[in-house]
């Protein structure tokens, strides 16, 4: 971190299922550690910090959500994202720029897939069994390729900081709010 410009924070135990396996030490790995990078980070001189959330933080909804909507986490990993939130965003200095970017489920290659989402598994399925199962083909699902995340990282940190402080940013495409079976 000595000498960076900036911190793109992406650590942290994500999603439900490896989330709720241990709840006490998901809530230390993912918000403490926010703590700890935050500190790290200002005590090092660095001025600009990203924090990648989650859209999980709303819940479940069957409309469109904007970054000032009411918060329904319904899962450990959606309320760690919250209270990492809060950490970063309770104390403004005038050094130190953060900005939330909570993003739609991203999707695209990765050499370490997780299969617990579903373009993921719907892409193993079809490989493995030539089959895709659909369970809830109603829920909603608001989906982002990577490199649109990668390119609202870059726009954030080439931004105007004073633009970007403390400014959460719903990272998605309305194109690809999808349903399940969709």
């Amino acid at each position: 971190v000595k000498a960076a410009s900036a911190v793109v924070h992406l650590a942290g135990l994500v999603g439900d299922p490896a989330c709720a396996v241990d709840k006490d030490f998901t809530r230390h790995m993912n918000i403490v550690s926010t703590r700890m990078a935050k500190e790290i980070a200002q005590s090092l001189g660095v001025h600009r910090f990203l924090f990648a959330s989650s859209c999980s933080v709303y819940g479940a909804s069957d409309k469109e959500v904007s970054e000032t909507a009411d918060l329904h986490p319904v899962s450990t990993y959606a309320q760690t994202k919250i209270d990492s939130e809060s950490e970063l965003l309770g104390v403004i200095r005038d050094d130190f720029f953060v900005t939330v970017l909570r993003l739609a489920t991203v999707f695209g290659h990765s050499m370490r897939p997780r299969f617990d989402l579903v373009a993921n598994l719907f892409t193993a399925q079809a490989y493995v069994d030539g089959l895709i199962t659909v369970i809830g083909p109603a829920q909603w699902r608001p989906f982002i390729h990577v490199r649109d995340v990668a390119r609202a990282m870059v726009a954030v940190l080439e931004a105007d900081p004073l633009l970007v402080q403390s400014q959460i940013f719903n990272v998605g495409d309305v194109r690809l709010n999808m349903t399940i079976l969709q």
